[in-house]
């Protein structure tokens, strides 16, 4: 799904699946600021850490 070189970081917790606005932004070719965030309605966001460990192979 993710174009290569491209992070969709995502997690998965009490059985619910939550993906990183900024990812999906970003694969949407899209712009993302604070309002998008707020435009959700409070149980479709959640701030959260991730880390991101990825090694891409070289061409």
């Amino acid at each position: 799904f993710p174009p290569p070189r491209r992070t969709l970081r995502a997690i998965f917790t009490e059985s619910q699946a939550w993906f990183c606005l900024a990812d999906l932004a970003r694969l949407m070719g899209r712009a993302l600021d604070e309002r998008a965030t707020l435009k959700l309605d409070a149980d479709q966001r959640r701030e959260v850490w991730l880390e991101a460990h990825v090694e891409w192979p070289r061409p």
